[in-house]
């Protein structure tokens, strides 16, 4: 539309991008597509991790994904939850650690509804 800016790609919408244009077979950290927001740089957490292949259990993970932030030696620093909602917007910039899902439930109490609460996630 004219008169508006684009909005840019955010961080899990540039890592999707990179899903679908496909991903080395047996890939190293070094070698996987990375989301670049500001001056930092991020992978999809199960890309890089064993330990959480079987999933997260929180209704939170229906709104968004956990992603680590890595550093220039491709190490990783600190893993993140991104909000779906957030990112569409072009607003990632708030992320929450991923060790807690509190503080995420507080922001996504303000736009989801309370039956999410009682439904089943799929195994």
């Amino acid at each position: 539309m004219l008169g508006q800016a684009a909005v840019k790609p955010g961080i899990l919408a540039q890592l999707e991008a990179a899903v679908l244009a496909g991903l080395p077979v047996n890939a190293d950290i070094a070698s996987l597509p990375r989301a670049v927001w500001g001056n930092k740089k991020y992978i999809f957490e199960s890309w890089a991790s064993k330990k959480l292949a079987r999933g997260r259990k929180s209704w939170v993970y229906l709104h968004g994904e956990c992603v680590f932030e890595i550093n220039a030696n491709d190490v990783k620093i600190e893993e993140w939850w991104c909000c779906r909602r957030c990112d569409a917007k072009g607003r990632p910039e708030r992320l929450w650690k991923a060790h807690s899902t509190t503080a995420v439930a507080n922001h996504l109490d303000k736009y989801v509804s309370a039956s999410y609460y009682l439904c089943p996630l799929p195994n």
